[in-house]
C-alpha cells in the first residue's frame, strides 16, 4: 500500500515537472523559450543549434515580440555592447559634430572614442545609468563607458539580453543614423557581417575576459522586417557562428509563419 501510494506521487512530480518543462521553459536555466505564437513547426526551426552563447534573445521588431531566447533576463557583463549606451547619451548631450566619434565607438569599439565622448560630461556614468533607469533597465548598470573589465572580478557594464534588445530598440527610435557606419566596411570594422551582410541595419561587437564574446545585430529578414538578434556570453568566435545559425534559422521560420 506503501508503495502504491510513492508511486502515485513520484508520478504526479513528475507529471508537473514536465509540464513547467514544456508550458513554462524559463524557469529551467539554460531550456530555450518560443513566443506563445510559435507553432510547433516553427519552434522546430531554433532547435538543435548547440549555440555556445549564456543568453540569447532574437526579438522581431514589426510584432514587437521575441521569437526564441534563452535566459533572456540573465545578468551578464555586457563588455564593449555597453557603447551603444555611450552613444546614445553623447548624442544627447552634444547631438552635433560627435558623429566620427561615434562611429569609431560603434564600428570600430574603439575604447578611446568611448572614452573622449565621456569626457563631454564629468558625471557621463552617471548619465549612463540614469537613461537605464529611464528606460527601465532595471538590470542594467555601468561602470565605465568601455564596458572594459574593471578588474578580475569585476565587469564595466552588466545587462540582460532583453535589456540590450530594449536599448537598440531606443537607440534606432531616437536616431536611425546612430549605427550607420555599423553597417558597412569602408573603415575598420569589428564585426565581419558589416562586409558580408547587405540587409545588416546595425551592430555591435563585445569582447572580454569576463563576458566572453557579445555580439548583438539588426537586419532586414524581409520586406522592411528588421530583426533584432542578441548572444551574450559567448567565446570571440562563437558569437559569430552562433549569430549565423540563429540567421538562419529566423529565414526558416519567417517561411514558416508566413505561408
Amino acid at each position: 500500500m506503501k508503495n502504491k501510494k510513492v508511486k502515485i506521487i513520484m508520478g504526479v512530480i513528475v507529471g508537473i515537472f514536465l509540464f513547467l518543462f514544456i508550458f513554462y521553459p524559463k524557469y529551467f536555466i539554460f531550456a530555450p523559450s518560443f513566443s506563445n505564437n510559435s507553432n510547433l513547426n516553427s519552434a522546430n526551426h531554433f532547435k538543435n543549434l548547440n549555440l555556445e552563447a549564456k543568453a540569447v534573445l532574437v526579438f522581431d521588431l514589426v510584432k514587437n515580440e521575441p521569437i526564441f531566447e534563452i535566459n533572456p533576463e540573465a545578468q551578464l557583463p555586457l563588455a564593449s555592447l555597453t557603447k551603444i549606451m555611450t552613444a546614445v547619451v553623447a548624442q544627447e548631450i552634444a547631438p552635433e559634430d560627435i558623429s566620427n566619434l561615434i562611429d569609431a565607438a560603434l564600428a570600430q569599439s574603439s575604447n578611446k572614442a568611448a572614452s573622449t565622448l565621456a569626457s563631454m560630461d564629468k558625471n557621463f556614468i552617471g548619465l549612463m545609468n540614469k537613461k537605464a533607469e529611464e528606460l527601465n533597465l532595471n538590470q542594467t548598470y555601468f561602470l565605465n563607458e568601455t564596458g572594459l573589465d574593471v578588474s578580475k572580478e569585476t565587469a564595466g557594464a552588466f545587462g540582460s539580453a532583453n535589456y540590450v534588445v530594449k536599448i537598440i530598440k531606443y537607440a534606432l527610435k531616437t536616431n536611425q543614423d546612430l549605427f550607420e557606419a555599423t553597417t558597412n566596411n569602408l573603415t575598420i570594422n569589428s564585426n565581419p557581417y558589416a562586409s558580408t551582410t547587405t540587409l545588416l541595419i546595425a551592430s555591435k561587437t563585445g569582447l572580454t575576459d569576463l563576458a566572453g564574446g557579445n555580439l548583438a545585430i539588426v537586419f532586414d529578414a524581409g520586406f522592411n522586417h528588421p530583426i533584432i538578434s542578441v548572444v551574450l556570453g559567448s567565446t570571440e568566435e562563437g558569437r559569430f557562428t552562433d549569430t549565423q545559425k540563429l540567421i538562419n534559422a529566423i529565414f526558416k521560420y519567417l517561411t514558416t509563419n508566413n505561408q
